[in-house]
């Protein structure tokens, strides 16, 4: 449970500034590898959510017990990662020696606080064994040691319940400070009420690193009934998409947070008659999360039933392969199509953008997104119905009507990332992507209705006399209220002016809509994308992991426009010369991705040389027995890895300790990248 230091009381950060003080001075005499701390936490002062109740405790007082609780709630953390076995083996050393090192001076900051023969020893000894007889329970299960069928709810509660025996040592420790345990009962089941509910929700949104790491939980337990085998114990996607749809679509989500709220009422029948106190703004903040979830859950099951209703029947029939870039398209095309079924779901981008951190206009922190995600899979399509005679027709307008219709309705219109976020704007990445699927499946009537006004608005107004483009489109003048709050965060937040992938993108869609009509653009634009052009042949890419999604789009954009400019020979050698000895690319170490969009950009720098295929054929088939040997073992799909970097978003104040929040990658794309780059090279083995 993480909480920003902004949403705690002044006199409460006074104290955990102090107490933060107090923790440094205890660390530095241990070895550095010991003791590192992550995030702020609301056990990092966890006695002071209760202060309230002892309004004859100063705060300076109870400071050597939230010193203690600080440490010690760290030493438990270190031990969850130890007993789930989630570390390496330095890392569990070092764990190990925390824990001791954390809990000896734990303990001495209790000596000093209480003496010997205070009550409180003996319920932290009772609070503490109830604690380690639920972990042991935990770890039972866990192991296979207890039978799956035997964790009932009844089980699950009894584990969470005790659990919440170190956080009930607060309690105790403050009804000894103070002398009056009037509120120690109501305050222990109250705990066990919140602790019940957190671990619902957590329960819900972790489910797969559960299970992965067979941990037992409420939602697991409704479903799997029997102890992971050999073949589940590998985490096949298969398996977890099967488990998945009995969690969301046969009600066991919904079910488990709409425990989790009646723990909460719960909570608020015990507590309605104490004294207000700051652990009930945390309990708000959790019902706020659990209804937004509870919410979340029911639209998007309602939206792919819907889907699923309105998606044209569809049967793949692909005909036998020529060759090995024939067979690995197929592959590939097989997965893509799956996924269609299923909506694109894994092929989201889910990101929190925090009310906390600016973001007011959002009614939500979590903001999900598939706008560009799809209108790259829809121009992968393209390509494949290319190969089979427009059998993939009734995917890609299915798919087209759905782009069109995410296209926003206020303001110049076009497409934003994160459409549902006010303060983002449209861009002339989506823009340039949608008008190449709209020319690629047929519908370039639909170009000037509704790409017409964003694309004047980006050319006229944020055009620069470099050649530049800026990739977002905000008009200059005449401003709706939402514009103005777009240009107040692109100033502000985000906006360097251009950026080299964006522009290609844009480019390139230009140069297939109508060149002639916007010849003096092109023309500047890509003289301005040679001078981006990094000395070793690549370019780089502000919104995309590594170099070679900047390759590959601005060079696919010089071959179409000037194929003759001295940057297509040095990115040719730039990809050649950045091979690694596995036969794929990427910037540490090879990864699927990288590997195919070298590939990509390869396919289409080589149309200039007259034997290119021929010479880097070698080249070709190592990376191609490298996504072999890369892919998941249904064979038609690739991991996930990095595609789209957030590292503007930082600037914004997201919290940055959550990485996984600032990129994003999925196996969908990665796969579809790869169906992209088999077919460019089936092709190129076919002319």
């Amino acid at each position: 449970m993480s909480l920003s230091l902004r949403d705690i009381p002044p006199v409460i950060l006074k104290q955990h500034k102090a107490i933060t003080i107090q923790v440094d001075k205890i660390r530095n005499p241990w070895p550095e590898e010991t003791m590192q701390w992550g995030e702020v936490e609301i056990y990092d002062f966890y006695p002071y959510l209760f202060l309230n109740l002892f309004p004859e405790v100063e705060p300076e007082k109870i400071r050597p017990l939230a010193l203690a609780g600080r440490l010690y709630y760290r030493s438990l953390s270190w031990a969850d990662s130890l007993m789930d076995e989630q570390l390496s083996h330095v890392d569990r050393t070092n764990a190990a020696l925390s824990i001791q090192s954390a809990q000896f001076e734990s303990y001495q900051c209790l000596h000093e606080l209480f003496p010997p023969q205070a009550a409180f020893w003996s319920h932290f000894r009772t609070h503490l064994i109830d604690y380690t007889n639920a972990c042991i329970l935990e770890r039972q299960f866990s192991s296979g040691n207890q039978p799956w069928s035997e964790y009932t709810e009844a089980v699950a509660l009894n584990i969470v319940k005790g659990k919440t025996g170190i956080a009930k040592v607060a309690i105790a420790g403050l009804a000894e400070i103070s002398g009056d345990d009037e509120y120690v009962k109501p305050l222990e089941e109250a705990l066990e009420h919140y602790y019940i509910a957190r671990q619902m929700f957590d329960d819900v949104c972790d489910w797969k690193k559960d299970m992965r790491n067979h941990i037992l939980s409420l939602l697991l337990s409704r479903i799997v009934k029997k102890y992971p085998d050999s073949e589940i114990r590998c985490g096949t996607q298969e398996w977890e998409n099967r488990l998945a749809y009995d969690i969301y679509y046969r009600g066991h989500a919904q079910y488990v947070i709409e425990r989790a709220l009646d723990a909460l009422d719960d909570y608020d029948d015990i507590c309605v008659e104490l004294p207000d106190f700051m652990l009930n703004r945390v309990v708000e903040a959790l019902r706020k999360e659990c209804r937004s979830l509870l919410l979340d859950i029911e639209q998007i099951v309602k939206r792919n039933l819907r889907r699923a209703s309105e998606q044209p029947n569809f049967n793949l029939a692909l005909p036998r392969p020529d060759n090995k870039w024939q067979q690995l398209s197929w592959d590939s095309l097989e997965f893509l199509v799956k996924q269609w079924r299923l909506g694109f779901g894994e092929a989201r981008h889910i990101m929190q953008f925090p009310r906390a951190s600016g973001f007011r206009s959002s009614n939500d922190d979590f903001q999900y997104t598939d706008i560009f995600q799809r209108a790259l899979i829809a121009d992968v399509l393209c390509d494949a119905d290319e190969l089979l005679d427009g059998q993939l027709k009734p995917l890609i307008d299915y798919e087209v009507n759905y782009l069109l219709s995410r296209r926003r309705s206020s303001g110049i219109g076009g497409w934003s990332y994160f459409p549902s976020i006010p303060e983002i704007p449209p861009d002339a990445d989506d823009l340039g992507q949608i008008m190449q699927v709209l020319l690629r499946s047929g519908r370039k009537d639909k170009i000037e209705a509704t790409c017409g006004t964003p694309l004047k608005t980006l050319l006229t107004d944020r055009s620069y006399d470099t050649g530049a483009l800026s990739t977002w489109i905000i008009p200059n003048e005449n401003r709706t209220p939402e514009e103005k709050l777009q240009a107040h965060w692109a100033e502000h937040h985000w906006d360097k002016g251009h950026d080299n992938e964006v522009m290609a993108n844009l480019l390139y869609a230009l140069s297939l809509y109508d060149r002639e009509c916007f010849s003096e653009t092109i023309v500047r634009g890509i003289s301005f994308i040679e001078t981006q052009q990094e000395e070793n042949g690549s370019w780089r890419s502000t919104w995309y992991h590594g170099p070679y999604y900047g390759t590959y789009v601005c060079g696919r954009v010089l071959m179409e426009t000037r194929p003759s400019s001295p940057s297509v020979a040095k990115a040719s050698a730039f990809l050649c010369n950045n091979q690694n000895a596995d036969g794929g690319w990427g910037n540490n170490g090879s990864d699927p991705l990288s590997t195919s969009l070298a590939m990509l950009a390869l396919a289409q720098l080589q149309q200039k040389f007259k034997n290119g295929y021929k010479d880097w054929h070698g080249c070709v088939d190592r990376a191609y027995d490298y996504l072999i040997r890369t892919r998941e073992k249904s064979g038609t799909a690739w991991p996930s890895c990095p595609l789209i970097a957030m590292g503007k978003i930082i600037h914004v104040g997201i919290d940055t300790s959550r990485t996984e929040a600032l990129s994003y990658g999925s196996r969908t794309l990665t796969t579809a990248f790869i169906a992209k780059a088999a077919m460019a090279w089936y092709r190129s083995a076919q002319s």
